[in-house]
């Protein structure tokens, strides 16, 4: 019985020592403290304590006096059997006494602080649910399920264990160490200068990364270098070195005598000590190159000489330019290589006024071709009062400005009186009436020149003079403005002046016809291509049978009589061919050596 009042007292005593303890957590050390206290408490208790059964008492005392009893249980316990059978009752006594001072055992939900130590600042919190036994619980890291982003436990961290009645714990964490850092590449050109940047992640602890993270290289430039980019110590920013891929070269178009033609650019390699005659696109108009293939660069590296011949202009072409509803705006002629079959907008001097509504090759059809403008909104008509030097009237005209414009150039006129020439260039002021005067002065001619208008068979028309320089041995037929009506020139173009100062120019009465924009529309109204024909001047329709510039790839989907519109067009639907065959294209040179290949289609039955 005395072992069982020992055995209560000293679960007594544990229980008060963890309440006494719950606030600061308790220990493995502290426990065993308060069980060697809660022993001594016991010792000193036993003769203190009450004994509430008397009979037990009294024959323990006396088996203490004889001795027997005792040398029979000190027997027993030796043996174990008798300590068997009193541990069993003491232990179903100890239970019912334990439930009374034990906490309890299960789930325990807790809140979790999360703290910076160096500041004391939190950084959140989490609700967490940990096992508690006995009263007693204690964290562990892998209960933690909500560590905020970039931060981790800090080192050496322990968690104590705590009673029931503690409901918190406190994390201490840190930053996680950066596993990579951020570099700013700076590009740099030849002379230092910044033309762009980037920023490339690179390793915590590189010391260098692959150009080939970098994927921002400026336009038109490449790295100077391959492979590594080393990295500047303790620096985030590091300098690579980028060079142009292409340089701009000026190209000196000049004559066979060293007399200049004109010049042009052209783009190379950026390492490139010469150029090919194959990427010049801009030789003077009138001009072919004397030699093709690899022209070496001039010293300085940036320019290149490259000799040119005029071209056997022996073509004369009549240029008409119509608005978009057919009618004629102007008619010029130029020359152009005896082989041209077509004629590119941007070669023409297109009327003053008057921009292109359809750019691009013009093909050349008996002679002449045909061009469509539009007039550019010009809002403000301009009076032009060419005048003497003495301030005497020669010719009033008008021109068409922007509605802003407070002046022109001398160089838009093109209704400089005849004979006359401009006596100051440049700009001229355009007065606050619209109204602007322009100086002129009589060019210096001294030969006159009989023209001499006759038929093609020889037969007289007209005669009427001319005054041309006194050198000059022919004219062109552009400057002649007395032709006579009803009649037109036979040929376009210089006209040699003769012995006598006589020339002869042959015409032919015209013959009155009237000029048909055909437009080809796809079946859905879209345009495809636009060209012109001539027609009667009474006509009211024409037949699909005289068309010869259906569109390349396009078929007529009617045929037929097409009618004529009031506005002298005519709308003429085609419709794409079906290809079914395929061929090869090889290009070969002239020794037979293969270029390039590529293909295109024909009809079926094509054989060319």
């Amino acid at each position: 019985m005395k072992n069982k009042v020992v055995r209560k007292l000293l679960m007594v005593g544990l229980s008060s020592s963890v309440v006494l303890t719950s606030t600061v957590g308790v220990t493995a050390a502290s426990m065993d403290t308060a069980i060697e206290a809660g022993a001594e408490d016991t010792v000193e208790d036993e003769t203190l304590t009450p004994v509430v059964d008397e009979d037990a008492l009294a024959e323990e005392e006396t088996t203490e006096e004889t001795g027997e009893e005792v040398a029979e249980e000190e027997t027993t316990e030796e043996t174990g059997e008798e300590v068997a059978e009193e541990e069993t009752t003491e232990d179903t006594e100890d239970t019912e006494d334990t439930e009374e001072v034990r906490g309890i055992t299960g789930d325990h939900a807790i809140t979790v602080w999360y703290v910076d130590p160096e500041t004391n600042e939190g950084l959140g919190s989490e609700n967490v649910v940990v096992k508690i036994k006995d009263g007693i619980w204690q964290l562990s890291a892998e209960d933690l399920n909500e560590i905020p982003d970039g931060w981790e436990i800090a080192g050496g961290q322990t968690y104590p264990s705590h009673p029931e009645g503690d409901t918190s714990e406190t994390v201490y964490l840190v930053k996680k160490a950066a596993e990579t850092r951020f570099i700013n590449v700076n590009y740099v050109d030849e002379s230092g200068n910044i033309i762009g940047t980037e920023t490339v992640e690179v390793p915590q602890n590189a010391g260098n990364f692959n150009a080939s993270l970098l994927k921002n290289v400026p336009e038109k430039y490449a790295l100077a270098t391959a492979g590594d980019v080393a990295l500047v110590p303790d620096s985030n920013s590091v300098d690579v070195l980028v060079r142009l891929k292409e340089k701009t070269i000026m190209v000196n178009y000049i004559l066979e005598d060293g007399s200049s033609a004109g010049t042009g650019n052209a783009v190379v390699e950026s390492g490139a000590n010469y150029i090919n005659t194959s990427v010049l696109k801009d030789v003077p108009y009138g001009y072919e190159l004397a030699s093709t293939g690899d022209i070496n660069l001039n010293e300085d590296g940036i320019s290149v000489n490259v000799v040119v011949r005029e071209k056997d202009y022996e073509q004369n072409v009549f240029v008409n330019y119509v608005d978009e509803d057919g009618n004629l705006v102007l008619s010029e002629s130029i020359k152009v290589h005896k082989d041209t079959t077509y004629i590119n907008t941007k070669d023409l001097n297109i009327p003053y006024g008057w921009e292109v509504a359809e750019a691009g090759d013009m093909p050349i059809k008996d002679g002449a071709v045909t061009v469509v403008v539009r007039a550019k909104e010009y809002t403000k008509d301009v009076i032009v009062n060419y005048v003497k030097e003495n301030g005497e009237p020669v010719l009033t005209t008008s021109i068409k400005l922007a509605d802003d414009a407070t002046y022109f150039n001398t160089s838009i006129l093109k209704d400089v009186p005849y004979g006359y020439e401009l006596a100051t260039l440049g700009d001229v002021p355009v007065s606050a009436g619209n109204v602007a005067y322009v100086v002129v002065r009589a060019k210096e001619y001294t030969k006159d020149v009989v023209v001499n208008y006759v038929k093609e068979n020889g037969e007289p028309v007209l005669t009427t003079s001319i005054k041309l320089e006194k050198d000059a041995t022919y004219f062109n037929t552009s400057i002649l403005k007395d032709i006579p009506y009803g009649w037109e020139l036979v040929n376009q173009g210089d006209i040699p002046v003769g012995d006598n100062n006589v020339a002869y120019v042959e015409v032919r009465q015209k013959k009155y016809t009237k000029d048909v924009i055909i437009n080809y529309v796809d079946e859905e109204g879209n345009s495809v291509a636009t060209s012109g024909i001539v027609v009667d001047e009474d006509a009211t329709y024409f037949n699909t049978s005289i068309l010869k510039d259906v569109p390349y790839g396009w078929v007529l989907a009617n045929v037929g009589d097409i009618t004529i519109n009031e506005d002298n067009t005519a709308d003429v639907v085609v419709r794409e061919k079906v290809y079914q065959r395929d061929v090869i294209i090889n290009y070969v040179d002239e020794e037979g050596n293969n270029v390039a290949t590529s293909g295109i289609k024909l009809d079926m039955e094509a054989t060319y």
